[in-house]
């Protein structure tokens, strides 16, 4: 009976030691997410000049950054646990197309896609915070990370998941950064977090802001993220 006791108490302190760890490393990755709050983001962006508040209003170009922060169905589990602010990011393409990694949600072929810009819910009326950020004079580059995004979606063999060398996985903002970064669009970040999430590529192009413009944007100041 004894013997029999001491092995239950063995089982339970693994158990209780598992479940620690679990939630340590749980607790970690949470505090190595970069997010941003309401405050910070409005801060950076009520100085800056733009083009629209809406939308449909912005007239898009190939290399404009899409960022926004819009809670759906998909969205809300990523919200409601890491709490970033933006939610989704997207490269546009260019002729009504963008590039956009859409979640494991969906089948593996269709996890990272080309996609319509006037079939997708970013012209949703609901769709109040975005910012476009347009980096400038580099038309030449920008094409050659247009053409890599757009092998990324043609790949059948690549599906969403956190971006890592020697895997064919990627999330919107990491996919994007990576090749800005590649083609010294953007300069290499030094403290740059493993996560790259849509509030750190907002981050990163607003710190280099000599290269980039703000087009267009509308933060909301009563939908806000839980920070």
């Amino acid at each position: 009976m004894k013997k029999a006791l001491k092995i239950i108490g063995i089982i339970f302190l693994i158990i209780f030691i598992g479940i620690g760890i679990l939630v340590f490393r749980g607790f970690l990755f949470y505090k190595n997410v970069f997010r941003l709050s309401y405050e910070q983001i409005n801060t950076s962006l009520e100085q800056t000049s733009f083009e629209c508040r809406k939308f449909t209003d912005c007239k898009l170009q190939p290399g404009d950054i899409l960022i926004r922060r819009y809670v759906t169905p998909v969205t809300t589990l990523v919200d409601e646990t890491l709490n970033p602010y933006f939610t989704h990011s997207a490269f546009y393409l260019g002729n009504d197309e963008m590039f956009e990694a859409l979640g494991n949600y969906l089948g593996p072929e269709d996890q990272i896609q080309i996609t319509k810009l006037s079939e997708s819910d970013w012209i949703d009326s609901e769709m109040v915070n975005f910012v476009i950020v347009r980096p400038k004079n580099y038309n030449g580059k920008l094409e050659n990370v247009s053409k890599k995004l757009i092998e990324v979606a043609n790949d059948p063999e690549y599906v969403f998941g956190e971006l890592k060398e020697g895997r064919k996985t990627a999330s919107c903002s990491d996919i994007i950064l990576k090749f800005l970064i590649e083609d010294e669009i953007i300069a290499e970040l030094p403290d740059k977090p493993k996560i790259i999430t849509p509030d750190y590529l907002f981050f990163a192009t607003e710190r280099d802001d000599p290269d980039f413009q703000i087009i267009g944007y509308n933060i909301n100041p009563k939908i806000e993220a839980n920070n």
